[in-house]
């Protein structure tokens, strides 16, 4: 937008107002899972165990920061589709069952995220060409490998093993859509970050076929160009087989989300190809009538989380009827969305994110919704 144009738009809002605000699907209900003053409530999970209970686990941090982690986190239940939320009992874990091998252990692949160090460290990581920011005063992150944990003692205790992976600047993980395990057993796990010569990030892959005793770890999606960041990847497995990939691109020069497919269970992909779709990141399910759901955040006016659907396993969406859930989102736009939906029973959904609305208490809500009914025209 030019400077004359963004004058103009600016004097027009002063005399007419804001642009109304679109209005969320019809029967939307929405609901509040923790919300607390002084409380940066962000990041939620979201797990549908075998007798419907949600689980959710999420940050309680005490600064508003997507580094810093002080304040740690907390776990709520719900027995009624996401109605109502109640503090995990103390003591509890969530089943692992995503993590579950065959031979009854636990395992699983990830990035190790961001590390903090001391800040007299920093130049150390930096001459290496990794990436450092600033978490608090005296203390760092870097984002640099990752590894497999497992566990033969149902999760009372892990053991680690360094990924071997090329020479980069940083890898980052994604929340639980970052990870897929396919109905073959071929696990997946779609890190992001930059190698060593990159200018922008790209999405990976790592893939493995024996439950993490050996894995591949390639390239996912990459802007040829090098111009588009590409990150955060959502994955899922379609009706046919077939592995949706969406990723998260950066604006300026992204902001739309970016799609691969894969008809191999994951071992290749087809080039990054930008949707129509504005927002980010994403999240994607398999509804039980094989349609496939992106819900995503929307971080510009007006601000808020919605989500698409597709008719043919993922790959092409229905952007024409766009469903807006929330769009009461105010502040800054990193301050909500990361949604993750279940469908708690047919055709109706719950979708949970974090929001920031004009308490400016950023807080974990989510959306009982139903899906518009399929129809074969």
């Amino acid at each position: 937008m030019s400077t004359t144009v963004a004058a103009i738009a600016l004097a027009l809002i002063a005399v007419l107002g804001q642009p109304p605000r679109p209005e969320p699907i019809a029967g939307a209900e929405h609901i509040v899972v923790y919300k607390k003053k002084g409380v940066y409530a962000c990041f939620p999970s979201l797990t549908q165990l075998e007798d419907g209970t949600l689980a959710t686990r999420f940050g309680t941090r005490v600064r508003a920061s997507h580094i810093d982690p002080t304040g740690g986190g907390a776990t709520y239940l719900s027995k009624d589709h996401g109605r109502t939320w109640e503090p995990a009992p103390k003591g509890y874990k969530s089943p692992k069952t995503s993590l579950r091998c065959k031979d009854g252990s636990l395992a699983y692949a990830s990035a190790y995220g961001w590390r903090q160090v001391p800040a007299e460290r920093r130049k150390e990581f930096e001459d290496q060409g990794i990436v450092v920011r600033d978490v608090r005063p005296g203390v760092v992150a870097y984002l640099q490998g990752g590894r497999i944990r497992r566990s033969t003692d149902n999760g009372k205790s892990w053991q680690s093993e360094e990924l071997e992976l090329p020479p980069h600047k940083s890898l980052m993980n994604f929340h639980v859509a970052q990870r897929c395990t396919l109905s073959t057993g071929v696990r997946l796990v779609a890190p992001y970050g930059s190698l060593a010569e990159d200018e922008v990030s790209r999405a990976f892959i790592l893939r493995s076929e024996d439950d993490w005793k050996t894995y591949t770890f390639d390239t996912l999606g990459v802007d040829p160009e090098q111009k588009v960041r590409l990150s955060e990847t959502a994955l899922a497995e379609n009706a046919n087989g077939e592995v949706i990939a969406m990723m998260r691109s950066e604006p300026p020069a992204g902001g739309h989300l970016y799609q691969s497919i894969s008809t191999d269970q994951g071992k290749t992909w087809s080039p990054a190809k930008r949707t129509g779709i504005w927002g980010y990141p994403a999240h994607l399910l398999k509804l039980h009538d094989g349609r496939m759901l992106c819900s995503y955040g929307y971080r510009r006016d007006a601000m808020g989380v919605r989500a698409v659907l597709s008719m043919d396993g993922g790959h092409t969406w229905d952007i024409d009827n766009e469903v807006v859930l929330r769009a009461d989102g105010f502040g800054h736009g990193g301050n909500l969305g990361y949604p993750i939906s279940a469908e708690t029973a047919p055709g109706q959904i719950f979708t949970i994110y974090y929001i920031t609305n004009q308490d400016g208490i950023t807080h974990v809500a989510g959306t009982i919704w139903e899906v518009p009914k399929h129809t074969d025209s």
